[in-house]
């Protein structure tokens, strides 16, 4: 028996505050050993629903953590910086991260060929939003590293990290 939606309380979809979106299925009855709904944070959903034939009240609430998703990088430091210097720190970041894990792990390790996977997916983003949404490149721009373009860009980074795994969540 395979579980169906008549053994599932209302799916609950929470965006918080840094639009990190939780989303946990509740079974009601009926549930049986191996069966998976989802696992906590919505990392995997191995049951999907086909939009047309979802409950409205889920469309409209995924609808609402989408565009909630969508506006995450309006407060970003970064955008108030020229374009260029942006994108620079963003791709620095990007290279300390994989620095970091090729100090923990080795230089050949699957963390490695994830952490890499995942930055070709989420810092794409961010760099968008400073090309789409910061203040244009200037030729004026200093190109050099400080602590508070460090935490811009590392916030901006976690965001768009963040932003992705919502739109793979729900």
């Amino acid at each position: 028996m395979s579980p169906t939606r008549s053994k599932y309380e209302t799916a609950t979809l929470r965006p918080d505050e840094s639009c990190h979106v939780a989303a946990r299925i509740v079974p009601t009855s009926g549930w049986r050993a191996g069966e998976t709904a989802a696992c906590e944070n919505c990392q995997n959903l191995s049951m999907g629903v086909i939009k047309k034939r979802a409950a409205p009240e889920a469309v409209a609430a995924i609808g609402k953590i989408e565009s909630r998703a969508d506006q995450c990088y309006k407060p970003l430091e970064l955008l108030q910086l020229p374009a260029n210097l942006a994108t620079w720190a963003l791709l620095t970041g990007a290279v300390g991260m994989v620095e970091r894990e090729i100090k923990q792990s080795s230089g050949d390790s699957p963390q490695l060929s994830a952490t890499l996977g995942n930055l070709s997916l989420f810092v794409p983003i961010a760099i968008g939003w400073t090309l789409k949404h910061g203040l244009p490149a200037s030729q004026d721009a200093d190109l050099r590293w400080t602590p508070q373009l460090g935490a811009a860009s590392a916030v901006a980074l976690q965001v768009a990290s963040q932003s992705f795994a919502s739109k793979l969540a729900v």
